[in-house]
């Protein structure tokens, strides 16, 4: 029951992250948008310079470079968390890989037992020698049921 328990934890937590991964994907697209905006920005007020004209909003230059900053500092923040849900993502899937791996194992074990003894769940003797003895405990409980 404990590895079932896990299993929903590790899908529900494995969903999250994949809803996060994909949220912020949805966030870097708007950022781009937004950068890509800046750049035409840059260009129109970068026009009047080639031409030898004078910038007639000095200050709306100085806002929009520091705006323009502060989006490339948050598109890379935006990198490396999505960096670090990937790796997020993949440990969870490996963690959950792992677990119904162990889950397919003791359902094998469980079905391949011999007749109980006396003393109440066995396993075959064939299957003993796989069952580290840390484990028997659980596949006992778990065979129980």
């Amino acid at each position: 029951m404990e590895w079932e328990e896990k299993a929903q934890a590790l899908t529900r937590a494995l969903s999250k992250s994949e809803m996060a991964n994909g949220t912020l994907r949805e966030e870097i697209a708007t950022l781009q948008s937004v950068v890509s905006e800046r750049d035409r920005d840059r260009f129109h007020l970068q026009q009047p310079i080639a031409e030898g004209q004078q910038l007639p909003w000095p200050s709306e230059k100085r806002l929009l470079s520091e705006r323009v900053e502060c989006l490339e500092r948050a598109v890379a923040q935006l990198d490396l968390e999505k960096t670090e849900l990937k790796i997020y993502s993949a440990d969870l899937r490996r963690t959950l890989e792992e677990v119904e791996r162990e889950r397919r194992r003791l359902k094998r074990l469980c079905r391949g037992r011999s007749v109980p003894d006396a003393g109440g769940v066995s396993l075959a003797e064939s299957d003993q020698h796989e069952l580290p003895a840390s484990r028997q405990e659980d596949f006992n409980a778990h065979c129980s049921r």
